[in-house]
């Protein structure tokens, strides 16, 4: 297993690689630079000033030069200052600042989708085309097909505007954020909001993954011997089927990063999606790409996981 994990640990070096020099192109490519948000526009100004500014951001240097630079920054944790923030705080800062917040919204969905989705999917497949199943049904397609904007938009609609349960946008002011309740209290909509779609694909795959072990023949020779059906279902059954939905699991983390971005602009949530967003608006690449890579690595780490929850659900599947 060690090995395993050490295997995988060095294949994401040459992935994070790869994913720095398309980030760094496409940065390299987009319109503006810090001589442009700082000094706006170039016609205005001096040629000297201009070349100034770009020289102390080493902008005139060939790219491939500038890039090991940052990489080499990067490795150390280093990328850069805003270039629009006063004083040039440091990216790494404003990261930090966020990433709680998003990581509690992220990871607060991922659980509530795993809590909802995959009982029900476990439900609906045990009581395949009855009453339970056509509603799980229904209820997994409308998850999947509502945007999620508009989703948020209509929860704050009814549970904070008309009916004032919940705060409108934010997180909980800086005194009640130890308080738990507190914390529940400004998560629950957008956290509810983020995970309605994934509770959906977790129903459908959950069904037809355990809908296809209990066609197997191990499962009717399980039942000819006479096991009771909770114990067809959740000692030989459930573990084979929920290995295809550790899988989706792993592959909808990316989904919930990228959904989290409009769902923190439609709560005001100031985690790493509204930063991105506003950075773009802005134009300070800088921050956009630490914020990149800083979720390339989560999600390389996540999937990473996955894979060894694997060998946990099934003792046939070894890493040694």
């Amino acid at each position: 297993m060690t090995n395993y994990i050490v295997r995988r640990l060095l294949a994401i070096i040459p992935m994070l690689i790869g994913i720095s020099i398309l980030l760094f192109v496409l940065m390299n490519m987009a319109p503006g630079g810090p001589e442009m948000v700082i000094i706006g526009d170039l016609e205005r100004y001096s040629p000297s000033l201009v070349a100034h500014i770009r020289e102390q951001f080493a902008l005139d240097q060939p790219i491939h030069i500038r890039y090991l630079r940052w990489l080499g920054n990067a490795a150390r944790g280093d990328f850069g200052v805003s270039t629009t923030q006063a004083g040039g705080v440091p990216v790494m800062q404003m990261i930090g600042n966020r990433f709680g917040a998003t990581l509690q919204l992220t990871g607060g969905a991922l659980l509530l989708a795993v809590i909802v989705g995959v009982p029900l999917g476990i439900i609906s497949a045990v009581h395949r085309y009855k009453l339970v199943d056509q509603v799980a049904t229904v209820t997994a397609f409308v998850g999947i097909c509502f945007p999620g904007f508009w989703l948020g938009i209509m929860l704050i609609l009814l549970f904070s505007v008309t009916l004032g349960w919940t705060p409108i946008s934010g997180l909980a002011p800086s005194g009640m954020r130890d308080v738990l309740s507190a914390r529940l209290h400004y998560a629950i909509l957008p956290t509810i909001t983020l995970a309605a779609v994934q509770v959906g694909r977790y129903t459908r795959f959950t069904r037809s993954s355990i809908l296809e072990v209990l066609q197997t023949d191990y499962i009717r020779t399980a039942r000819a011997k006479g096991l009771s059906e909770r114990v067809v279902l959740f000692k030989h059954a459930l573990r084979n089927g929920l290995i295809s939905v550790v899988t989706i699991i792993g592959l909808s983390l990316p989904f919930l990063v990228s959904g989290s971005v409009m769902i923190e602009m439609v709560f005001a949530w100031p985690g790493l999606g509204r930063l991105a967003v506003m950075s773009i608006q802005r134009r300070d690449y800088a921050v956009v790409m630490g914020i990149q890579m800083v979720i390339a690595v989560a999600v390389l780490m996540a999937n990473l996981i996955v894979d060894l929850v694997y060998a946990m659900i099934d003792p046939r599947i070894s890493y040694s």
